[in-house]
């Protein structure tokens, strides 16, 4: 895979499954007592946190699946599981702004950064899971242009999450909640096709004679 390919399928792939603006109102409310300098510090912090964390599944999760014993078509299917969980509830109204990911009592989260706004609102387990797919199948051993491209994309698509929650709080004022709750179920269509095509794909290759042709 060429640098251009890995990073415009990466970076689309990640501001989907980063969904920054259904995640903004998490970053609101776990900052909304904190100066605009500490918000700004805790948004960087999380970006960068969530930077390393795709990374590192991009470059490194193959090793841990081989030494774990596990194989793509049980990753794919697990992916697909996560990510159809993701977004059913989003295209259905049902799913808030992944608010389950976060702790209850919002004020004793001291410093939010990197738990839970990195881990897991932003790079979770399906985004993990997603790069460690990608990276397997589409990615030639070694260091090549794709990986490049992959990480570049993977920076593109954290400065979208960086961006948007530097605008929260213009739009929590600006934005009515029916134009969040569109945008919502838009993103969540988006991702359960992702989730059920990987779902597919991974059956396919565990029950090869489900596949069609």
């Amino acid at each position: 895979m060429t640098f251009f390919e890995a990073f415009g399928a990466v970076a689309a792939g990640l501001v989907v499954l980063f969904h920054p603006f259904g995640t903004w109102p998490i970053f609101l409310a776990l900052t909304s007592d904190r100066p605009i300098t500490e918000r700004r510090r805790v948004a960087t912090k999380t970006c960068i946190a969530a930077t390393v964390i795709s990374v590192l599944a991009l470059l490194a999760g193959s090793a841990v699946l081989s030494a774990l014993g596990l194989t793509i078509p049980a990753l794919q299917v697990t992916g697909g599981v996560v990510l159809s969980s993701m977004g059913f509830p989003l295209l259905m109204g049902t799913g808030g702004h992944a608010t389950s990911d976060v702790p209850d009592h919002q004020s004793t989260v001291s410093d939010p950064s990197v738990v839970p706004l990195a881990l897991p609102v932003t790079s979770g387990s399906a985004v993990i899971v997603s790069l460690i797919t990608f990276a397997t199948n589409y990615l030639d051993e070694g260091f090549t242009a794709g990986h490049a491209g992959a990480i570049v994309g993977i920076l593109a698509a954290v400065a979208v999450v960086w961006l948007t929650w530097q605008a929260a709080p213009w739009m929590a004022e600006k934005l009515s909640a029916g134009t969040i709750d569109v945008v919502d179920r838009l993103t969540g269509l988006v991702i359960l096709g992702l989730g059920v095509s990987m779902l597919t794909a991974g059956l396919g290759d565990i029950f090869p004679a489900w596949t069609i042709e």
